[in-house]
């Protein structure tokens, strides 16, 4: 693995609680490394309690146009760009 950078990150979330749909952001520290067996990029967003809140793996960069090939599953702008509802299920 290749760390590429560690720097302070808030990451903004929706979650459902009791019916009611909230927006928060998580806040930590953001570290993006490199599988150099494989090539393929990873991040994990730790806590101040050093414990992991979130992260992703495998994800595969397109060099040209410069974007990112794989799915966002976590972010909400994309799910709603492909068609997903945010609204309560």
């Amino acid at each position: 693995m290749r760390i590429s950078w560690i720097d302070p990150h808030d990451e903004p979330l929706r979650v459902t609680r009791k019916g009611r749909t909230e927006d928060l952001t998580l806040t930590g520290m953001k570290v993006k490394m490199r599988n150099q067996a494989d090539g393929l990029w990873m991040w994990v967003i730790v806590g101040a309690n050093r414990k992991v809140m979130v992260f992703e793996r495998d994800i595969h960069w397109i060099s040209f146009p410069g974007r990112r090939g794989t799915e966002k599953w976590l972010h909400d702008a994309w799910l709603v760009e492909k068609g997903y509802s945010l609204g309560q299920s």
